[in-house]
């Protein structure tokens, strides 16, 4: 009887936590919809701008296999301060500016308040979306973009990796912290 019960509960965790994600990313989609590709629209005169249409491009330029451990090997360059210039990065920073997307402009919005936005107050306990959020939050007070990017990454599961919105934060921290080391 306690087996059955104990099974049940974490069956309703696993659901609440699958409905809690999917809640999150319908949040998030729609905040990068108003924030981003809105704002380039507006800037630009660009039509139908999809940010992650973008970054899912980028992806396919920048990585073989875009998986954690693809984006692992970037991470690794950054963390030691070794990332000299790489072609392939910085085809993917010239798709983006082709497209009237730089990574300066639109960070806030991409790592910090869409997510915010997008997080439930309500949420039960703390979540992979909420840990990484507070890693974002953090970094206002320790400017160590080197170290948010590894947190972040560390607290991205593998699973979580096969959404492009949580692949996305990583992916524009590395090019921003590729651009520190190798300034165009």
């Amino acid at each position: 009887m306690k087996q059955n019960i104990l099974i049940l509960l974490l069956l309703f965790s696993f659901s609440l936590s699958k409905a809690q994600q999917k809640e999150y990313l319908q949040k998030l989609n729609d905040c990068i919809n108003e924030r981003v590709n809105l704002k380039i629209k507006k800037m630009y005169g660009i039509d139908s701008f999809d940010y992650y249409k973008l970054i899912n491009k980028v992806e396919a330029v920048v990585f073989n296999n875009p998986n954690k451990e693809g984006y692992m090997e970037y991470v690794k360059k950054i963390e030691s301060g070794n990332f000299s210039k790489n072609k392939l990065i910085e085809e993917g920073l010239d798709e983006m500016n082709r497209t009237g997307f730089f990574v300066s402009t639109h960070i806030v919005d991409i790592l910090n308040n869409c997510p915010y936005i997008a997080l439930n107050a309500n949420q039960l306990g703390e979540t992979p979306m909420s840990k990484r959020q507070k890693v974002i939050e953090q970094s206002y007070s320790n400017s160590n973009a080197k170290n948010t990017l590894i947190d972040y990454f560390n607290l991205t599961s593998i699973k979580d990796f096969e959404h492009i919105e949580f692949r996305s934060p990583i992916l524009i921290m590395i090019l921003a912290n590729y651009l520190k080391l190798n300034p165009r």
